[in-house]
């Protein structure tokens, strides 16, 4: 039997339906023109002639999601692995990003109405920059708007995959109190409460938005796959510790201490070494969700003066999360004589010891972000105008709280137990864990301050139609600054990397945009951008798109663009970003002399628009990316070598005067290009006037990079991070005041042959109905108990953290009142 490819299949459903009778949609002309993400022209058509998908208040409800972030997740677009609240183990525990089509995070640009925030002042895995998403809480969110093809030329640089606008609520009438509750079937659980109320009146626009949540840590003993290491990845210090003795025989024999929870065979770590010793399994302790707290509050305003209208807005965010290292974890060998004071044994032995009592390190995460923006639009003569100043600022405190040693502490208390000062068989005492464990800061800061200015309307009326123009003006400085204490800066502190930038620059940009009707079904949209960065110098980038219907219910369209990413001021002004990669130090350097990554992007697509029973679209895209900035990566710069087999980046190798690695130098440079293609499918098909299917989905066909300083080509699709097809589906079915919704989510199969990761599957149900002025929901989340996919040949938690949810089966409910 033949196998259905799930795209084919998605695409089986969109063709079976097409037989369904065309009926011309009415015409609204009472409609109030909009702004659709992607260009700046007002108008009171909807449709795009750039690929556009569009989340609405049903689609955040069914998606179950509590963060934006979240509700991200549950689209089809997101590839390649982003931040999410399960990456506690970096630079930024507690933030979240978004991966437009796998490009990676700083590709994709993210807006607040149409508007820059601050970006992150840590730099995800200490470099890349973007915008954190759980900085807008998701009760604030009226519509999210993904454009999936480039736009560098509409919106600047950064949105070389595209672009993600967030839509705030900016009109509501009487006042709304939401609660939700999730309980799992472990201890993690979580609350969140809302409120939002506002009014309106002749002159007046007010709303109010208020937020908070508090949700516990889900840790390693709540998810079977992740509750104990692999044997290999088990820490042999640990406590009660081992006895290593001498046999009669002359041979080793290591044995665990009493009360040794966890023992392996000591061949694992040793050879010609028998007997067990006693390991440090941490996995349960360890969080695979962080605690985690969020208030945030809102407000806009928007006052009618005749035709002009003058708005502003304030909006204020607090994130607050508990993590959890395994990195800072003390451990020594101690020799002790057979009549030695404290020696347990009678004969002489070698005592490897842990001090893991001190507990997992913590990393106490205090983000703040405030923004402020105040503009006046309206008419001006015949044309729509909008000027506005805004500011962003966005502050991240880290406390590296609990369990961190600085290294002359740890020598020196290495010395007291040498010294026989201290009893190494006995637990610590807290004094002793007290005195030996420090305190230390991380910090960082960003802000954006903008004026913007925007000109639309018609210019002229052809025979087929007006010509829309759109023009305007930007000026912005953008600002980081990541910091720590000097023994972070100097690598004093045991296990503990470090990152350093500080940055500014002023960026300014003038765009023009005209929409040109060529026949009388026929639309041809054309922009051009000019931006100017004070550190780096200007790019111009054109955008083309049409849109052509035949038909009232058939639309083709397609868009070509060039793009282009400055670098950004982590790649600028890193003082350095410092780790190691197994027992090799390095040190990620910032490199002045960065080109600029330049694209080219391509899409084409067929939408049929058939009453209200069917619904489908098809867009075939290509995004190409050419210098893109990256690092050799120690691996890289250890082992390539030219024609003659001499390491080509040997002057990255810094070495000591007996010619062992110090540590390595691993700078920013333009290295590698990608060239991306696939299909997007979104369709609609109503059974019934109470039952319909909602369906999308995201094919890769081709993810091809080629690395230049290696001469290395990789395809990557189907990959690691990199599945070929993930679809998305909804069934919702309406009686009464009832309303259900099934949702499935898949994922196919990803990695190598030596490591694979299956595909998965997930079904969320639930229902809602509504009583008087509330509205109850009630969903169960993951209804099969569908674990997220395993492979213990990865390191722990051993499933991948950045495309799969450790939650189990899950009930939440939603109680909302309105009055």
């Amino acid at each position: 039997m033949r196998k259905l490819n799930p795209v084919s299949f998605a695409v089986s459903i969109c063709l079976a339906a097409n037989g369904l009778p065309a009926i011309a949609k009415e015409s609204n002309e009472e409609q109030q023109k909009i702004i659709i993400t992607g260009s700046h022209i007002k108008r009171i058509e909807n449709e795009s002639s750039s690929p556009l998908v569009v989340l609405e208040q049903e689609d955040i409800a069914r998606s179950g999601a509590t963060t934006l972030a979240g509700l991200l997740e549950t689209t089809v677009l997101n590839s390649g692995g982003a931040l999410n609240n399960q990456q506690t183990s970096g630079f930024t525990p507690g933030a979240a990003s978004y991966n437009l089509r796998g490009l990676r995070s700083d590709r994709t640009l993210v807006l607040v109405d149409g508007r820059r925030l601050a970006s992150y002042p840590f730099g995800q895995n200490g470099s890349v920059a973007f915008f954190d998403l759980n900085m807008i809480p998701l009760a604030e969110i009226e519509s999210v708007e993904i454009l999936k093809d480039g736009a560098s030329a509409v919106y600047g640089s950064d949105a070389i995959s595209g672009v993600v606008n967030v839509i705030t609520k900016r009109s509501f009438n009487g006042s709304e109190v939401k609660f939700k509750t999730l309980q799992t079937e472990t201890d993690y659980q979580g609350n969140s409460l809302s409120y939002l109320g506002g009014f309106s009146d002749s002159n007046n626009d007010l709303v109010v938005v208020a937020e908070i949540q508090d949700y516990d840590a889900l840790r390693g003993q709540d998810f079977q796959g992740a509750a104990t290491l692999n044997a290999s990845e088990a820490n042999v210090f640990s406590f009660p510790g081992s006895y290593l003795t001498q046999q009669p025989s002359g041979d080793l024999l290591f044995t665990p201490a009493p009360n040794c929870a966890r023992s392996e065979s000591a061949a694992t770590y040793f050879e010609n070494v028998a007997g067990d010793v006693c390991v440090n399994d941490w996995a349960a302790d360890r969080q695979l969700l962080p605690e985690n707290q969020r208030s945030a509050i809102s407000a806009k305003w928007t006052h009618f003066l005749g035709e002009y209208s003058l708005y502003t807005g304030l909006s204020i965010s607090k994130i607050e999360t508990v993590s959890d290292v395994p990195f800072g974890q003390l451990g020594n060998s101690f020799f002790y004589n057979a009549t030695e004071t404290f020696n347990p044994l009678d004969e002489a032995m070698v005592f490897y010891r842990g001090f893991s009592e001190i507990g997992l390190q913590t990393i106490e995460t205090e983000a703040n972000n405030t923004n402020f923006v105040i503009g006046l639009e309206g008419l001006l003569g015949e044309y729509d105008f909008d000027i506005n100043l805004s500011h962003s600022l966005t502050k991240v405190d880290e406390l590296y709280a609990d369990g961190w040693v600085h290294q002359d502490d740890a020598a020196a208390f290495y010395t007291a137990i040498e010294n026989r000062e201290i009893n190494p068989f006995d637990v610590l005492s807290a004094e002793q864990i007290s005195a030996l464990t420090s305190q230390f800061a991380h910090n960082g800061k960003s802000y954006q301050t903008a004026i913007s200015a925007k000109l639309s309307g018609e210019i002229a009326e052809l025979e087929h139609g007006p010509i829309y123009f759109a023009s305007g003006l930007e000026l912005r400085q953008e600002f980081i600054r990541d910091t720590s204490d000097q023994a972070i800066l100097d690598s004093e502190v045991v296990g503990l990397g470090s990152s350093s930038a500080e940055g500014d620059r002023d960026i300014s940009a003038v765009f023009g945009e005209f929409i040109i009707p060529a026949g009388e079904n026929l639309e041809f949209n054309a922009a051009l951008r000019i931006d100017n960065y004070s550190d780096f110098g200007s790019s111009v980038n054109p955008k083309l798109s049409m849109s052509y219907k035949p038909t009232e219910s058939v639309l083709l369209r397609a868009s070509y663009g060039t793009g282009f990413r400055a670098p950004n001021l982590f790649e600028l002004y890193t003082d350095e970003v410092s780790g190691s990669v197994g027992n090799f130090p390095f040190i990620q350097v910032a490199n002045p002399d960065l080109e600029a990554e330049t694209s080219e992007s391509f899409n084409i697509g067929l939408v049929f628009d058939i009453n209200e029973q069917f619904m489908a679209s098809f867009d075939l895209w290509q995004i190409e990316v050419e210098d893109m900035i990256t690092n050799l990566g120690v691996n890289t710069i250890l082992t390539a070598t030219d024609e003659n087999d001499e390491l080509i980046y040997s002057d990255l190798i810094i070495t000591n005067p007996d010619d062992s690695i110090a540590y390595i130098i691993d700078p920013f440079l333009n290295l590698d290009s990608q060239k991306s293609q696939g299909i997007d499918i979104t369709a609609r098909l109503a059974f019934t006037d109470v039952l319909e299917l909602k369906l999308n989905a995201s094919h890769i066909a081709k993810l091809e990079q080629v690395n230049t300083a290696i001469g290395q080509s990789r395809d990557l699709e189907g990959t690691y991070l990199f599945p070929e097809n993930r679809i998305s589906a909804n069934l919702i079915w309406q009686t009464n005041d009832f309303t259900h919704t099934l949702s499935a989510y898949y994922f196919d199969e990803h990695g190598s042959e030596d490591f694979m990761i299956d595909s998965y599957s997930r079904f969320d149900y639930q229902v809602s109905f509504a009583m008087d002025s509330h509205l109850f929901n009630v969903m169960i989340g993951n209804l099969a108990d569908d674990l997220a996919p395993t492979n213990r040949l990865g390191p722990w938690p051993y499933y991948e953290q950045r495309m799969y949810s450790p939650i189990g089966r899950n009930v939440s409910l939603t109680w909302t009142y309105q009055y």
